[in-house]
């Protein structure tokens, strides 16, 4: 498991120095100023020449759009497919407490459930981790992730959720940057989704992310003209909604904030605040008809609400109650030092609750002002690095600064940024590669960088300045290649050190608990093991991130499994209890990292002849 991988290669590093010291010499060397306009009457007669695909959908907006959208379509079907088919990851089983959880969602939605009765015997042999196990058994998280995953669940490849959603979110990028500044700024926004080293390795997990990010990117690529048409009525003029389709997309917005927050109900609400709030202080002022305002609200509103019905149905039938989320019972039961806010630890520690996990409970560690502004530092420069390029992304930072004093909508994306810090930062946990729990940012960190490159490039344009926009290409291009690919001449030369790129360093660091559940699974299928079987792991190992309690719901719920996984704690049945408790399997009990069989116990019953 890796928190933050920030090698930043000094090879590449001083190919990105020199670049920017040059940069000067680019902005002020050869300029091709804008020819003069000779009259009409001494205009040359220029041939006719064949009419050109490239310059006709640049003449065409709608043309540029479809070709937009296709391109970015092909480049991330390229990318990823690269990756899921024949990357280090390819064909491995999922890394993360968190994928297994979703899994098992997934799989009960699949089968049009949302939860089932635990198991009438010893229920607590088997509680898997991050699944609440209280009478019912749930994924602890939020429904939107499993709902995604249940169709891929479905078809017959849940691992291919992640990576369509990154092909929609790539595709979204570029429609969110053509509104925000044209088709150079959506083919800008585009390219780099579907490059992102951030975007590509968690499109491969089967986490939350990718699909919060597909609703939040419906959301700002259908706020954005609300916001433009919001922002030109003055509040001296009486006016109405031009059409109906401003409604449809008052609704698409809110239905993809809506979805996210059935997904990530914090990263929803962060995100979409800044958005939120202008929309209300527009709607409280002057300048629209009552009817017109009922209207937009309740076009607003309408898919926020059947949002909030599915959230609070899921609570109820998960927990028992509509104000109290699986998330906040498991953690109150399970890992009370996992709680949200300060002195996590100091609280967590006194819970009394006798199903704490130990060893993952004392993971925690207690979080004090200090460690929380060290947190932010951690997650931002995460963002940068797994965004695009840190260095790239200091000076998005910077220069986003300035597009936020020229125009509206660039503060509103830059706010959201804050917001999404902000709401994390009473939290222990720096993140998932340092920086999971502000992950979404990275599309809008994507977004600020297109939308200053372009504002550069066009400015450099009119003055004439073409090799100003070379240089910067090849800063983007330098970023990418930097990202993916090892230094040129090897990296570090001290023995021992990893030659892969910070993208590859990243993936061998996944790869290392993949492969730990893969050669458990090739083990188990030549190993001596009569079925059914009920497989015990001994709840406390070395190694507590590693849990190999995954069981299929249906193999639960069904009366006599062929194989069932199970948490032992000898503190709290002995093998002759639980292979009493059950009589039609075989009990062994394994140590999955070696892996071997520590004892077995035939089953009391005897097999029946046929």
């Amino acid at each position: 498991m890796i928190d933050l991988v920030p090698e930043w290669e000094p090879e590449w590093a001083t190919v990105q120095f020199v670049l920017f010291m040059l940069a000067p010499l680019f902005w002020a060397g050869w300029r091709r100023l804008p020819e003069a306009k000779l009259p009409v009457n001494k205009s040359p007669a220029k041939p006719s020449q064949p009419p050109n695909v490239l310059s006709y959908i640049a003449n065409h907006p709608q043309a540029c759009w479809i070709a937009g959208l296709i391109g970015c379509c092909w480049l991330a079907i390229a990318v990823t497919d690269m990756w899921a088919r024949t990357g280090p990851l390819a064909g491995l089983p999922p890394a993360y407490h968190d994928e297994y959880s979703y899994r098992f969602e997934a799989r009960l939605i699949a089968d049009g459930q949302w939860t089932i009765p635990s198991p009438p015997v010893m229920p607590d042999l088997f509680n898997q981790m991050h699944v609440l196990n209280e009478g019912r058994m749930a994924s602890r998280y939020y429904p939107g992730t499993a709902f995604w995953l249940a169709l891929f669940e479905r078809l017959g490849d849940i691992h291919r959720g992640p990576l369509v959603a990154q092909i929609l979110i790539t595709m979204l990028a570029f429609a969110i940057g053509f509104q925000l500044g044209g088709q150079r700024c959506g083919w800008m926004a585009g390219g780099m989704a579907a490059v992102s080293p951030g975007l590509v390795i968690f499109c491969q997990l089967l986490l939350s992310h990718h699909p919060t990010l597909v609703g939040l990117s419906l959301f700002l690529v259908s706020i954005i003209p609300l916001i433009k048409y919001f922002s030109a009525i003055k509040p001296s003029i009486e006016t109405s909604p031009a059409t109906w389709k401003l409604y449809t997309v008052a609704s698409l917005s809110t239905t993809g904030l809506a979805f996210a927050m059935i997904c990530r109900p914090a990263t929803a609400f962060a995100i979409g605040l800044s958005f939120g709030a202008y929309l209300v202080w527009k709607l409280i002022r002057p300048g629209l008809t009552l009817s017109s305002k009922t209207k937009l609200i309740a076009a607003l509103g309408w898919p926020l609400i059947v949002g909030w019905i599915i959230m609070l149905a899921y609570n109820s039938s998960v927990t028992g109650s509509i104000w109290q989320s699986p998330y906040q019972l498991y953690t109150e039961v399970y890992t009370p030092r996992h709680i949200f806010g300060f002195d996590n630890v100091v609280r967590g520690s006194q819970s009394a609750s006798p199903k704490i996990l130990a060893a993952y409970d004392r993971w925690a560690t207690n979080l004090t002002p200090a460690l929380a502004v060290q947190n932010v530092f951690t997650r931002l420069l995460g963002s940068w690095i797994w965004s695009f390029d840190p260095l790239v992304m200091l000076i998005t930072a910077i220069g986003s600064l300035w597009l936020a004093y020229r125009q509206l909508i660039w503060r509103l994306l830059l706010l959201s940024i804050v917001a999404l810090h902000a709401i994390h930062f009473p939290y222990w946990y720096a993140g998932i590669m340092g920086w999971h729990y502000v992950f979404e940012s990275s599309l809008l960190w994507i977004l600020l960088f297109s939308g200053l490159a372009t504002s550069l490039m066009n400015a450099w344009t009119i003055t004439g300045r073409p090799l100003a926009t070379r240089w910067l290409l090849a800063v983007l291009f330098i970023a990418v290649i930097a990202a993916h690919l090892p230094a040129p001449l090897g990296g570090d030369s001290k023995p021992g050190a990893p030659t892969e790129g910070r993208f590859g360093r990243a993936l061998a660091s996944l790869r290392y608990p993949m492969l730990q559940f893969a050669q458990f699974k090739s083990w188990l299928q030549t190993a001596p093991i009569e079925r059914p079987a009920l497989l015990l792991f001994p709840s406390e190992q070395a190694n507590f991130q590693l849990d190999f309690v995954d069981n299929h719901p249906r193999s639960l719920a069904a009366p006599e499994a062929p194989l069932l996984r199970a948490r032992y704690d000898n503190t709290l049945h002995t093998l002759e209890q639980i292979s009493t408790s059950f009589p039609n399997y075989n009990i062994y009990l394994l140590d999955p990292l070696t892996p071997r069989i520590i004892k077995s116990l035939p089953r009391k019953l005897a097999p029946i002849s046929k």
